[in-house]
Formats: structure tokens, sequence, C-alpha cells
């Protein structure tokens, strides 16, 4: 059965009387249209394109079908070729410039189901080659949104939900071979005094010292990222175990309270972070099961660490040490 009017046909042929017979046999059952040159085809599917198929009369005509896919590559091509133009024929829709050719002569059912079937199929190609151009853009649409939510722009480190995703994969790692990892929680002491005293302004300049301070301290191997919504900022420190993890924190918390920034309303009257740290190795294998345990570990630690007065470093094996 043809398809039904709304289906938009254009042949293209040099002979009246072959378009008249086209005519005859296909308007009833297509919205069909005509072009006696391919100047004028040319014209019409740039005017009135795009056309579900084209009946191209002539497979001489390489010209025009490499014009035609180029201006309407929606459109599927047909050939109405005769018995002396098999070859050429078939060479063009071997190297897709049509869809396929019928040899003259030919009835009219053939015509018709050669048109409908060349449609339904194009149709199909062209939808599913639309759901795999939105699927492509909706997985770019996530890669960017998934890569902006790995980032913290702010601090210039890893936002919370990146720094999930590592210790799962640190943790996982570290369990499955028996390898060590440590982790680091560093904050600003009496930040939100010095927020008051010195301005928002002030205390976000501080906070993003803090972040470039301790990434510009700790090495290469290690990562960096933002803890939640507030100023603690965690530490991953692969392969490394508690006494490794103690020293490095030691030395990030000594030198950031030398950069001697006054904070009039620290006991130190100097701006100075507190650390908690945290190991992974098989001793502890038990108590750490997952990396939130540690987590929560060096949270409430700390906190124990500010109450001290700050600049102090406290890890799970000892308690809180003031440095300086």
């Amino acid at each position: 059965m043809p398809l039904s009017q709304s289906t938009r046909l254009l042949c293209i042929g040099q002979s009246p009387d072959v378009l008249m017979d086209l005519s005859k046999n296909l308007q009833e059952h297509y919205e069909f249209h005509t072009a006696e040159s391919d100047k004028h085809a040319m014209a019409m599917i740039r005017e009135q394109g795009p056309y579900d198929a084209i009946l191209i009369d002539s497979p001489k005509k390489i010209g025009l079908l490499e014009d035609i896919r180029s201006a309407s590559p929606s459109s599927v091509r047909i050939l109405l070729a005769q018995e002396k133009d098999v070859d050429l024929a078939r060479d063009a829709e071997q190297s897709g410039q049509v869809y396929s050719y019928l040899i003259q002569p030919y009835s009219t059912a053939t015509l018709l189901s050669a048109i409908d079937s060349a449609v339904v199929d194009n149709e199909r190609l062209l939808h599913k080659q639309q759901l795999e151009d939105e699927t492509k853009e909706f997985l770019s649409k996530s890669d960017r949104l998934r890569s902006a939510m790995m980032f913290d722009p702010e601090l210039g480190v890893g936002s919370p939900d990146a720094m999930e995703m590592e210790l799962e994969y640190t943790h996982s790692i570290a369990a499955r071979y028996k390898r060590p990892y440590s982790i680091i929680l560093f904050d600003l002491d009496y930040y939100a005094e010095y927020s008051v005293h010195y301005g928002a302004k002030a205390a976000r300049l501080a906070h993003k010292l803090m972040a470039e301070h301790i990434r510009h301290t700790c090495r290469a191997a290690d990562r960096i990222y933002r803890y939640g919504v507030s100023t603690p900022v965690l530490l991953i420190l692969p392969e490394t175990d508690t006494a490794g993890a103690n020293i490095l924190s030691e030395r990030i918390v000594s030198s950031f309270l030398a950069r001697n920034i006054p904070n009039v309303k620290s006991e130190l009257k100097l701006l100075s972070l507190s650390s908690s740290l945290a190991g992974y190795d098989s001793a502890h294998s038990e108590q750490f099961g997952n990396w939130q345990a540690m987590l929560d570990q060096v949270s409430l630690y700390l906190q124990v660490a500010q109450g001290q007065g700050g600049n102090c470093v406290m890890s799970f094996d000892t308690k809180a040490e003031e440095l300086g």
C-alpha cells in the first residue's frame, strides 16, 4: 500500500512524456512535484524542500546526484534507469548516491512499492540517527555537567562529589590489595570570628588561601577536595601510613602559621589551621571497614583539635598536639 499524500515526491526528468506518465501514476498517492531540468530541480529543493523521495531519470547525472545529496541529505534518492544503464545504476547504489534503482519497464505497483519501501527505511534511518545524535548530545551535556560537578571553582580543588568517588575507589583498592592510605582533614581556626571581624570577602580569600597552601605543600600524588559546603578541606594520601600522614600534616599546619596572617580573634593572634587524620592498613581493616568510617573519625577529631585552641594536629592513634 502506498503511504499517503503527506509524502512529498519530486521527479526530475528531461522528457515531458516520462514526467506526464509518472504524474498520472503517482499524483493520486503522493504530493507529487516535477522538475524538467537539473537547475529547476535544485531550485525546487532549496526553496520547497526537503522532499521525502526524489526520483531521477538517469544515472549519468553524477553531478546532480552529488548536488542533491549535499542539498537535501534527508531525502531518499531513487534512480529510474534503462537497461543499458544498469551498471551505472548499480555503481550509484553501491556508492551511496542513491538508495535504490528501477530498470525500465516496470509496473506502477513495483514503482509504488519501491518508493514506499525507500521512504519507510529512510525514515527509520533518520529516526535512528536522530536518537543517536540526541543521545550523544545528552551524554556530552552529562559529561560537561559531571565535569563541572567534580570541580569546586571557588577553591580550585575537587568537589565533595569527586571526593566521595575518590574515597570509594581508594578504599576499595587498599582493601583489595592490602595497601595503606590516609586522609587528612584541615580547617581554619576561628573562621566564624575571623569572618565577622575582617568581613566576608577577607574570609573567602583566607579560605582560598588555605586550599592553595595545602595544594602547593602536599605531594603530587596526593589529592585535595572540598569537604561539604563549609570550610574544611580533605587531603587523600594513597600509599601512605599514619606516620607519613602525620609528618605531612604537621608541615602544612606549621608552614601556614608561618605566613603570619593576622587574626586578632585567635589565641595566637594569627590565622592558623588545625587538622585531623586517620590511616587505613591491615591493623585497622576491621575498624575502618569503609571510607565513611574514617571520614567520621577525622571529622570528630578535627573538632577536638580546634577545641584545643587551634594550630593542632590530631590523629586517630595520638592525642592532640599543639605546634609552634
